[in-house]
């Protein structure tokens, strides 16, 4: 049953989980991420792109690994690899400007926000980047930035990465925060490690915030999260 509530919830944390995809940014179309390796290769190399994609292609499957671990194999630089995705973002990737809010604010109030998603690193420069939350070099905003193959070797496919990610960060999920849009990977993986308190975005409904039966705060807008959510030292 959905419960709203006439008063904002309340919910204390020093460290804050977040997202990316469909929570701080949308991207209208994400084979930008191959496009840029791709071009990155032919650019190293001096090679045209049916040579680049051959080359990539005897080296790692991009579709279904981290091309990170492979970039020295491909004889391209992580920067040059990096500049080439930021620059091939900005015309596909946009920002929810709640979420942006949300953690610059976050950000100055003392917590620790991280990474919780599926992406490599790269791909999470570059949608901050498009977000105006970083460039090349990683984001001000995070405490650290990483890539979901970084935490668990299958991403947030289950509780596993969220075990994983509690133990890389050294945080006990009762002092956590997650914020995400999938009911799955967001919410129901995170509570099934422990992180109790969890934040869905869901824009298009007409309260502010409900409580769902699944235990999720859902809320209209991120942006009223910093009104409810209380920093504490533990």
């Amino acid at each position: 049953m959905t419960k709203a509530i006439p008063d904002p919830p309340h919910l204390t944390a020093h460290t804050v989980l977040i997202d990316v995809d469909e929570t701080i940014t949308h991207t209208r179309d994400d084979s930008f991420l191959y496009g840029a390796l791709r071009d990155a290769v032919a650019s190293a190399h001096g090679i045209d792109a049916t040579q680049a994609d051959r080359r990539i292609r005897d080296v790692c499957d991009p579709n279904n690994e981290d091309v990170e671990p492979h970039l020295a194999a491909l004889g391209i630089e992580m920067t040059d690899y990096l500049h080439a995705l930021v620059e091939a973002a900005r015309p596909h990737v946009e920002a929810y400007a709640d979420a942006v809010a949300m953690i610059r604010s976050l950000h100055e109030t003392g917590f620790a926000l991280y990474p919780a998603t599926t992406n490599g690193r790269g791909a999470c420069v570059a949608k901050l980047s498009a977000a105006g939350l970083g460039d090349v070099s990683g984001s001000p905003f995070f405490a650290e930035l990483f890539g979901g193959a970084q935490v668990s070797p299958e991403g947030k496919s289950g509780p596993t990465f969220y075990h994983a990610l509690l133990k890389r960060i050294d945080t006990d999920p009762r002092h956590v925060v997650m914020i995400g849009d999938n009911p799955q990977a967001d919410l129901a993986y995170a509570k099934a490690a422990g992180i109790e308190q969890v934040i869905l975005p869901r824009r298009e409904q007409p309260q502010p915030w409900i409580v769902e039966e699944d235990g999720g705060i859902y809320v209209d807008s991120l942006a009223v999260v910093p009104e409810f959510l209380e920093f504490r030292r533990c």
